[in-house]
């Protein structure tokens, strides 16, 4: 007898990030790219959920709600989209690489989304497979040991 199989729900959390200020320089094509993306996913896939976070709807604490909005509403038979577009920083003296929010006026990483809290989010969506794009500097140290966390079919 076979079992029937259970297709969890696709959920999609989209950030873009262009305008920037402060100490950090405007970007040019973060959102069109986050767009883009967002277009594709909602013409060619059938995503139930789409949460996005544009120029100034991308602070620290919106990105933050909408990573604890996955971890409360995803299932473990559910797939999950993230992708971010903005600028990345590291902090040599503490070996550590950031998201840096629209927020961010000044070099303080105090306002700035660390990649130790964002693989405590992922670690944390009890999704069956999670997918996660960075494109900002940096953001290779998002990957770094984060295979070992035991985290089942995801990377």
């Amino acid at each position: 007898r076979s079992k029937a199989l259970a297709l969890g729900k696709y959920y999609a959390l989209i950030i873009g990030i262009d305008q920037y200020s402060g100490v950090w320089n405007p970007l040019v094509n973060a959102v069109n790219d986050a767009r883009t993306i967002e277009k594709l996913l909602r013409s060619k896939y059938q995503f139930s959920y789409f949460k996005t976070l544009y120029n100034a709807e991308a602070t620290r604490e919106n990105i933050i709600n909408q990573f604890l909005w996955l971890v409360e509403n995803v299932k473990e038979n559910d797939n999950v989209f993230i992708y971010y577009s903005g600028h990345g920083e590291f902090e040599k003296k503490l070996n550590k690489g950031y998201w840096v929010p629209v927020d961010a006026q000044t070099n303080s990483i105090a306002i700035y989304l660390s990649n130790s809290d964002i693989q405590t989010f992922l670690a944390s969506i009890a999704s069956k497979h999670t997918l996660m794009v960075s494109d900002a500097c940096f953001s290779q140290v998002l990957s770094h040991n984060f295979h070992i966390v035991g985290i089942k079919q995801r990377v």
